[in-house]
């Protein structure tokens, strides 16, 4: 039997899940958790979202456009 490349063999995974995917990550972290929880556990994620951003050498290029 001719051995696979590696390269072959396994599909590589997406370094970004698709939109569709962390909705249903979202949804599945957040399901259980009180009101309160959730508004607190989505404002910092996006404040965390916002940080990264900020960090990005891409926002460096929209703030010299």
């Amino acid at each position: 039997m001719k051995p696979v490349p590696y390269s072959e063999r396994l599909e590589p995974a997406p370094l970004i899940a698709p939109r569709e995917r962390l909705s249903d990550i979202l949804a599945a972290l957040t399901s259980r958790m009180s009101e309160a929880q959730r508004h607190a556990f989505l404002a910092k994620m996006a404040e965390l979202d916002r940080q990264r951003f900020e960090l990005s050498p891409f926002s460096a290029t929209l703030g010299s456009a």
